[in-house]
């Protein structure tokens, strides 16, 4: 089964809360953990949606068993924490990447003010407070998101990320690449990921595999 990056995502009702952004997965089992769910105008918000919330996948849309209300209410994927002078950085920190709910410590509310004075040594009450972030899903779990960077060995760029393949168990077989729906990297040809820079490091075959292109089934 094939799953488009930007499927329309609906509630239970049947109306449009979003698009689809991104798949989370176990780096060891390659098992579905999630989907990433973007939507909102303006700055837009991305949430994290469990497997279990998703009652029907198809490639061009998501159905979800949550209504728009139930949908809306989820928090957000990744939130951006902060650590105020005078707290206990570790007991923050600690809070913030323990497993289960995202916590109400570091308050999410304590957003950082620019308190430098051009020239002026900054002083302990002056120090915009250190920012933390903690996201939904648990250790061990990787997520492919939208605007990923497909790289071959040298560190040239392929493509970007267009969608995901998933087998009857529910695990990432593979991955396709934008404009090229038709080659499928299988999840066993993907190298390297880099969170933090957004890219994918594809194995020398795969890599090869796409610049060469499909073997031509026309000819006689």
């Amino acid at each position: 089964m094939r799953i488009g990056l930007g499927a329309e995502v609906v509630g239970s009702g049947g109306d449009a809360v979003g698009r689809l952004s991104g798949l989370v997965f176990e780096r060891e089992s390659r098992r579905v953990a999630g989907f990433l769910v973007q939507y909102g105008d303006g700055v837009p918000r991305e949430v994290f949606i469990r497997p279990g919330q998703a009652g029907r996948v198809e490639r061009d849309r998501v159905a979800l068993t949550l209504s728009g209300e139930e949908f809306a209410a989820l928090p957000d994927a990744r939130q951006h924490l902060y650590v105020e002078s005078g707290q206990d950085l570790e007991a923050e920190v600690a809070a913030a990447e323990a497993e289960g709910d995202l916590p109400d410590t570091p308050d999410p509310d304590e957003r950082p003010r620019p308190t430098a004075i051009p020239g002026v040594a900054l002083l302990p009450q002056m120090m915009t407070p250190i920012e933390v972030e903690r996201d939904a899903f648990a250790p061990g779990q990787v997520a492919l998101e939208e605007g990923l960077r497909v790289l071959d060995t040298e560190g040239a760029e392929i493509g970007q990320l267009g969608g995901f393949v998933l087998n009857d168990a529910a695990q990432l077989e593979g991955i396709t690449i934008r404009g090229k729906d038709d080659a499928v990297i299988g999840s066993d040809q993907l190298e390297r990921l880099d969170e933090g820079a957004n890219e994918l490091t594809l194995t020398v075959e795969a890599a090869a595999a796409l610049a060469v292109g499909p073997p031509d089934t026309t000819a006689p």
